[in-house]
C-alpha cells in the first residue's frame, strides 16, 4: 500500500512493504504531508503518516479537541495495520499522543511497538506548559504560536490561509491541555530534541526517563523547536537508530 489511500487517517498509504512499519504523528496544526520526504529518506522502513481528523486532507472531519478522544480514535484506525513490527514516532503535540497511545494499545491486547520515538516535547509529567493558550484573544495566540518559528510568514500574510491554519491550532493546542498523565511505556523511547528549543531542551526531555523503564536515550540536534526542517543529520540518525532496532531484533529471534 504505497499510493494513495481510502482510509482517513492514512491518505498517502502505509508505505509499502518493509520489516518494520513506523506511524508518524505530527505536531499542531500540521498534517501528514510533512512525513512523505522520510520515506526516500528512510528506506527500507515503511513510512506511515497518520492524518488527524481537520488536518489537510482529512479536513471533512472535525478536529478533536480532547486527548482521550483522540487517542482512542488512533488506537482504533492502527488496529486494522499492527499486522508487522511496528514503531510509534511522534513529534511535539505527537509526541505525547504516542506514548498514550502505545498505553491505550497495551489495554486493547495488542503488542508493543518495537520503539517508541518522543521528539520536541518536554516530559509529560505534570500540567502542559502553554496550559490555557488555547483560550487566547487571537492576537496573543498569534503571537505565541510565532515563537516556535512554526508557520511560514506567507501563511502569516494570507488572512483567509491563516485563519484557517491558526483555527486548527487552537484545536490542538485545546487537545493537548486536556491530555492525562500517560503509564509507563512497555518498550524503550528514544528522545529528539534541538539544543535551541526553550521549550523542549535536552533538560526538559530528560524526564522522559521515567516513561522508559526498558531504557531512554536522547539525541540532541542544532536548531529550535522545528529541528527537522534545520539539521540535515537527523534523518540519517533516525534512519540508522531504526537499522539498530532491526538487528537487535534480527538477533533476539
Amino acid at each position: 500500500m504505497t499510493g494513495a489511500s481510502t482510509d482517513p487517517w492514512f491518505p498517502f498509504g502505509l508505505g509499502g512493504e518493509a520489516p518494520l512499519r513506523l506511524f508518524c504523528l505530527p505536531y499542531a496544526g500540521g498534517g501528514a504531508s510533512n512525513f512523505l520526504p522520510w520515506r526516500l529518506a528512510l528506506r527500507p522502513w515503511a513510512v506511515a503518516p497518520v492524518q488527524y481528523p481537520g488536518h489537510e486532507t482529512h479536513l471533512h472531519a472535525p478536529c478533536l479537541r480532547d486527548f482521550g478522544t483522540m487517542v482512542e480514535a488512533l488506537a482504533q484506525a492502527l488496529l486494522p495495520y499492527l499486522d508487522r513490527p511496528y514503531g510509534l514516532f511522534g513529534y511535539s503535540m505527537g509526541a505525547r499522543l504516542a506514548l498514550a497511545l502505545e498505553n491505550r494499545l497495551a489495554e486493547l491486547g495488542c503488542p508493543p511497538p518495537q520503539q517508541l520515538w518522543v521528539a520536541a516535547n518536554r516530559a509529560p509529567d505534570g500540567v502542559a506548559h502553554h496550559q490555557g493558550v488555547s483560550a487566547l484573544p487571537q492576537a496573543e495566540f498569534i503571537e505565541y504560536v510565532r515563537r516556535y518559528d512554526g508557520v511560514p510568514e506567507m501563511v502569516l500574510a494570507d488572512p483567509e490561509w491563516s485563519e484557517m491554519v491558526f483555527r486548527v491550532l487552537r484545536h490542538d493546542f485545546a487537545l493537548i491541555e486536556s491530555a492525562t498523565l500517560p503509564r509507563p511505556s512497555r518498550c524503550p523511547l528514544i528522545g529528539y530534541c534541538g539544543r535551541d528549543d526553550d521549550s523542549a531542551n535536552a533538560a526538559l526531555m530528560a524526564g522522559w526517563a521515567a516513561y522508559a523503564p526498558l531504557g531512554f536515550v536522547l539525541r540532541e540536534f542544532v536548531g529550535g523547536h522545528f529541528f527537522l526542517r534545520s539539521a540535515p543529520e537527523f534523518l540519517a540518525c533516525l534512519g540508522t537508530d531504526l537499522a539498530a532496532l532491526h538487528r537487535e531484533a534480527s538477533h533476539a529471534s
